[in-house]
């Protein structure tokens, strides 16, 4: 995935989403499939659009910081 338009804030939690998945192929079928934490839209998708507040909750629920 090409992060190089991303915005800061949007390269740290795709970095921190790294650390979580096994590889970035992995990370990025997972950026890409409807999910319900995210209100059954892509997590790209709440990425994209700066509702970064989808994230923090993915990241408590997953206990990462």
């Amino acid at each position: 995935m090409n992060i190089s338009n991303f915005s800061e804030k949007q390269k740290k939690i795709y970095f921190m989403l790294v650390k979580i998945f096994e590889s970035e192929d992995q990370l990025d079928l997972w950026l890409s499939l409807p999910n319900k934490l995210f209100r059954s839209k892509t997590p790209y998708d709440a990425l994209i659009s700066g509702n970064y507040d989808y994230f923090e909750r993915f990241f408590e629920s997953s206990n990462i910081e």
